[in-house]
């Protein structure tokens, strides 16, 4: 009874639908003279492709993300040396793309936006104290349209005209 279990949950197992090379297996780790992991790599074998994350001397983790063919893929986070979160989002191609969140060394949020390319397309809003205090669109790199502008309590305060 013991033996068919078994072979039931083998098979059960193997038919996942996950594929051997969609899971990393094997990983690297380089060391600081002080201990501290500098980098850390799950690599997917029979490719190109690693999730990976770099440290600060301190230990504190500088960014995680995804390289495929050495390139930056998919959702990236970056921290500054206080271990609070820097800024977040996608890349493709080694190049921003779609939405992108900056942070404050204080962990406050000061700027989210939408890349294309590498280029600011698309919404943004500026913070400062946590509080929205500019927000408007982009097009290919340039402010355009209505802005709105707000003051220190986040509120409007004055819409201004970008002409593209």
């Amino acid at each position: 009874m013991k033996a068919i279990f078994f072979l039931f949950c083998v098979l059960l197992i193997s038919n996942l639908g996950i594929s051997q090379n969609e899971i990393p297996h094997h990983f690297e780790q380089k060391l600081y003279p002080n201990g501290n992991p500098k980098t850390e790599k799950w690599i997917v074998d029979n490719s190109n492709d690693m999730y990976v994350k770099y440290y600060y001397e301190n230990g504190n983790l500088k960014k995680q993300g995804w390289l495929k063919n050495n390139l930056k893929e998919e959702y990236w986070k970056f921290y500054y040396e206080n271990g609070n979160l820097k800024s977040e989002g996608k890349f493709f191609n080694n190049t921003k793309f779609d939405w992108w969140i900056d942070y404050n060394k204080k962990g406050m949020k000061v700027k989210e936006g939408r890349f294309e390319n590498g280029k600011k397309e698309g919404y943004c809003k500026l913070y400062k104290n946590g509080i929205l205090r500019l927000e408007g669109n982009f097009v290919n790199n340039v402010k355009n349209g209505h802005w709105r502008l707000y003051d220190e309590n986040g509120i409007l305060k004055e819409i201004i005209q970008h002409d593209f």
